[in-house]
């Protein structure tokens, strides 16, 4: 019996699509290590940084001066051969202040962070005489006698200090669990798989979720996803639809074997039957995973109010289940027909053996 997918004979071109792909992202992230963007385009919650903060206050009568902290700040950087590369700004609701905040990359020198404060707290003290301090309802200036000084307008009382933030340490820890979740995933596999069908077809959907995972992470890197801990997430996700969907080919492909009709057909013809019948069904799977994270991230992001916020999750989800859909649907299908050709090779090999055995033990 003839079919029309035939996938069987495609196995050189998919292996050419794969390597082109590993190759390229292997290229694309050597470049961008070596320009110093990383191998992976590290989004805001998977970058480690350091910042510093000044918390400021005035009084009744103070007219927008944080331009004047500004200029100590910049001075007390360049003094110190620092640069930053972001700086936010927050003002309090009834405008009696705000805060600065610079971010520096996490290699920056600590120490010529800590001396730049050093630098910025002993300018800010002299703009005021020392006794004055800022009342307990931080809207009023007391002098050393308590009485309150509600005119002096250049008073500043300000809290200066520096930060680090090491994200890479939460993100080395996901990355262990999801690489526990991931082997597990795939033995469970293996073990199930070469129980309850063939070992070749434990081999094959062996072979499926290492090249699923590694298409999913190289398209993330190739692609320059911003990427954070939940590429970790969506990376277990893809051997786990990698899987089902593989287990589905294989469901079809038992009944095609069991079907008596279909014993003139070769393995390959019998996996270009199973996957042409089980493509449906896998392109439904992945199809609507993708769909359902989509809506899923867009209602966060509108409750949220931060579309930024859903673009690594979103993108990463997609480049999952596109992973999980050419390597179950296309690549898989091409490449089985070989193991199973060499099983039966090795069946061959093996039958004339125990003939020999078995005449031998009858005498």
């Amino acid at each position: 019996m003839k079919t029309d997918f035939k996938l069987s004979g495609k196995m050189t071109l998919f292996i050419i699509i794969s390597c082109v792909i590993v190759v390229a992202s292997v290229v694309v992230g050597v470049v961008c290590s070596c320009l110093g963007y990383g191998y992976f385009n590290a989004g805001a919650d998977w970058n480690s940084d350091k910042t510093v903060t000044l918390t400021w206050y005035y009084v009744d009568g103070f007219h927008e001066k944080d331009s004047t902290l500004m200029e100590y700040c910049e001075k007390a950087f360049e003094d110190e051969g620092v640069s930053y590369y972001a700086v936010s700004y927050g003002t309090a609701d009834d405008g009696s202040g705000g805060d600065i905040t610079y971010t520096f990359t996490y290699s920056t020198d600590t120490d010529a962070l800590e001396a730049a404060c050093d630098t910025i707290r002993t300018d800010i003290s002299g703009m005021f005489p020392p006794e004055y301090k800022l009342d307990e309802d931080g809207n009023t200036v007391t002098d050393a006698n308590g009485e309150a000084v509600v005119s002096y307008q250049d008073v500043y009382l300000t809290k200066v200090y520096s930060h680090v933030t090491e994200t890479y340490a939460g993100s080395s820890k996901a990355l262990i669990y999801a690489s526990i979740a991931v082997a597990t995933v795939i033995v469970f596999e293996l073990l199930y798989v070469m129980i309850r069908y063939k070992i070749s077809m434990a081999l094959g959907g062996f072979l499926a979720c290492i090249h699923n995972l590694a298409l999913y992470i190289c398209l993330v890197a190739l692609c320059r996803i911003p990427v954070g801990t939940s590429m970790f997430a969506f990376a277990v996700l893809t051997v786990v639809v990698t899987m089902i969907c593989t287990l589905f080919m294989y469901g079809k492909m038992r009944r095609n074997i069991k079907d008596e009709t279909l014993a003139d057909l070769t393995p390959a013809e019998l996996t270009d039957r199973s996957a042409s019948e089980s493509f449906k069904v896998n392109l439904g799977i992945t199809a609507s995973l993708a769909a359902a994270v989509v809506v899923m991230f867009v209602l966060m992001s509108i409750s949220s109010l931060s579309v930024l916020a859903i673009i690594s999750p979103v993108l990463c989800a997609l480049v999952a289940f596109v992973s999980c859909f050419y390597g179950t649907c296309f690549f898989l299908p091409s490449v089985y027909p070989r193991f199973r050709k060499i099983g039966l090779r090795f069946q061959r090999k093996k039958k004339p053996s125990s003939k020999k055995a078995a005449d031998k033990a009858n005498g």
